[in-house]
């Protein structure tokens, strides 16, 4: 009799536990649909489906940015393909979902993705034809062969292998990849082929491999690269310093149509403020979808040229003198911390502050104009943001504004330069954009080292710009001189030395980018 009860017990729990997952997946199920009407979604197909192994009836509503199936409640730009299979009628949805580890405070902006694989069965095959047709309107990469892939158990664990059936007839898009195996402390390499690669074979793309084998060599490949066979950009696995040596090459290319072919970023570097600062991605599967979904987004470029005359360096991210220049040097010879040599290096140098007795000059930008609504006003905005991409008038004085003595640090940004390494709400620039046309300085005054920590301390909320030692303004061009004859400078954490004086503007053409941005 106790063996009974015993059995019946656990019956009963066992139903109260298919019970609560039920309710649960109604529950996951309205909260998606209500979502669908408080933001007032169009539907735009839906259908009767049986879903997955259960072979549960039920019903799945596409709109333009989601799918519902079940209680699944998908975005669309995490899904990474579809495969129809036309014998079966079924339908395979890979897609890459964003969690949220409890554990790490959300300032921290850290999210990852899982792996998530759902089928469902539909009724014919005309309704798959459909699917297949509004899937593909809906920007899904959509293919008429069945998926396979090797994976640790359950299907949502990461992926470790991908089959051979993966490869479609006729790749959709083809990238010339550029990896940096020094990056990340030696990283780079394991991160492309683990994490990224299998993302652009299930998604149908062509991609060539080429990894650098030392400073400037991505500069010199891409100069002369011939990329009819690669027309759909160029991938950089790494830093910001590759980003920077590929930009520098495409502005040596002798064809003109080469110079604007976009470029996308997989982060495995020590620092990766482009992609951070411009899209707000972190991760490299987060960026491989980015760029497999292939928005292009323009980013303004900065110019830094010496004498006038002489040789011209480019950079996406920002220009700098002073004390962060000096701590980029140090950083070189701890290479083997990885990203915490900055760290390192800079509390080097706090510990042996120096000084830099500099002018510079600069044209303010007319923000009165910026913020006036008026046809004048417009015409206006628009005149003062085309001279600022030709270039400024380094020989007219009227217009130009100056200031000299003892800085600490003389900044000059592209965008707001957040650092991975910081808090979310870091941000050096903090009203800087990366596409107005203008360029964002800083002006580090001679300060004492109590400062400088509540200077590094208010930069992790970008409140550092309040301090009364801080000239912080929107400009449209940059002259900077030094005493010293030269001046050692950091362009995109590539450190370069350059004869005084020094002229940084904002660069005529503008730099392309694969991704998308949340605004």
């Amino acid at each position: 009799m106790d063996c009974m009860e015993r059995e019946m017990h656990g019956w009963g729990l066992m139903k109260m536990k298919m019970k609560r997952e039920h309710n649960s997946k109604t529950a996951n199920r309205r909260r998606a649909i209500k979502q669908i009407h408080e933001k007032e979604e169009k539907i735009l197909f839906e259908d009767k489906v049986i879903c997955g192994k259960s072979r549960v009836p039920s019903r799945a509503i596409l709109t333009k940015n989601s799918l519902i199936l079940d209680s699944n409640h998908l975005r669309l730009e995490d899904i990474l393909s579809v495969s129809c299979d036309f014998n079966i009628f079924q339908v395979f949805i890979h897609s890459y979902t964003t969690f949220h580890t409890k554990w790490v405070p959300a300032l921290f902006g850290i999210a990852r993705r899982r792996h998530c694989c759902l089928d469902f069965t539909v009724q014919d095959k005309g309704k798959l034809a459909e699917w297949k047709s509004f899937l593909e309107k809906q920007g899904c990469y959509v293919n008429c062969t069945r998926i396979l892939v090797g994976t640790k158990g359950d299907a949502s664990v990461a992926v470790d292998s991908v089959s051979d059936a993966t490869m479609i007839r006729q790749p959709r898009k083809s990238f010339l990849v550029i990896l940096n195996p020094c990056s990340g402390n030696g990283h780079a390499r394991k991160i492309y082929y683990d994490k990224v690669e299998p993302l652009f074979k299930w998604a149908g793309l062509n991609c060539k491999v080429i990894e650098t084998n030392g400073p400037q060599h991505a500069q010199a490949l891409i100069s002369s690269f011939n990329f009819y066979a690669y027309p759909d950009g160029i991938v950089c696995v790494g830093g910001d310093g590759i980003v920077n040596e590929v930009i520098n090459g495409l502005k040596k290319q002798t064809n003109e149509k080469f110079r604007a072919i976009p470029i996308g970023i997989i982060p495995a570097g020590s620092d990766n403020s482009l992609i951070w600062t411009v899209f707000g991605i972190r991760d490299p599967v987060t960026a491989a979808l980015a760029i497999i979904k292939g928005h292009i987004v323009p980013t303004g470029v900065i110019a830094a040229q010496c004498n006038r005359g002489g040789a011209m360096h480019i950079g996406h991210t920002t220009f700098y003198h002073g004390f962060m220049s000096d701590v980029l040097e140090i950083s070189f010879n701890c290479q083997r911390f990885g990203p915490l040599r900055y760290f390192i290096a800079g509390l080097i140098k706090i510990l042996h502050l120096r000084y830099y007795e500099c002018e510079i000059e600069y044209i303010p930008a007319q923000e009165e104009t910026v913020s006036c609504d008026s046809a004048l006003c417009r015409r206006e905005t628009n005149n003062a943001r085309k001279t600022a991409v030709q270039g400024c008038d380094f020989n007219k004085k009227s217009n130009w504004k100056s200031s000299e003595g003892l800085f600490l640090g003389i900044i000059i940004c592209n965008h707001q330069c957040k650092t991975v390494q910081c808090l979310k709400s870091q941000s050096l620039a903090p009203y800087a954009k990366h596409d107005d046309g203008f360029l964002d300085l800083l002006l580090v005054e001679k300060i004492n080292l109590i400062q400088l920590l509540w200077f590094l301390i208010l930069m992790q909320y970008g409140r550092h710009i309040s301090l009364p030692f801080v000239k912080y303004m929107k400009v449209h061009c940059a002259r900077l001189k030094s005493l010293e004859g030269k001046i050692s400078c950091g362009i995109d954490g590539e450190l370069v030395r350059m004869d005084s004086p020094v002229f940084i503007s904002v660069f005529p053409h503008k730099m392309y980018l694969i991704g998308k941005r949340d605004d």
